[in-house]
């Protein structure tokens, strides 16, 4: 399939940088390059708790899916997951079940983690 430029769509850029990679470095995850963590710093100077807040976010993720997985539920839906970070909802839930089941959608493409 075409992209920008006739490149393939979900072709890896390392020269431009991407949100879900910056994400990835503000949580201290190795899936970024030089393109996207000077973006990360350039957004941290304009908004110096955006990491705290990727942070932060991540952290609520592990709390409510934790939770709704003590409460029974083993299937599982994660929409616009992004890129495969630490504690993804899938290592998270399987903390409480290991047979439980995520289904993740990035951008329109599912993965069976």
């Amino acid at each position: 399939m075409g992209g920008r430029g006739g490149e393939r769509s979900g072709a890896i850029r390392p020269g431009s940088a991407e949100h879900c990679r910056v994400w990835d470095y503000w949580l201290g995850g190795k899936e970024n390059f030089a393109a996207d963590r000077e973006l990360a710093q350039k957004m941290l100077a304009v908004h110096p708790v955006s990491a705290q807040m990727a942070r932060e976010n991540r952290q609520f993720l592990g709390r409510a899916v934790s939770a709704v997985a003590a409460r029974g539920v083993r299937q599982f839906i994660d929409v616009g997951a992004g890129l495969p970070t630490a504690l993804n909802t899938d290592e998270i839930v399987r903390r409480t079940d290991p047979q439980a089941r995520v289904a993740t959608f990035l951008g329109g493409v599912a993965r069976k983690p």
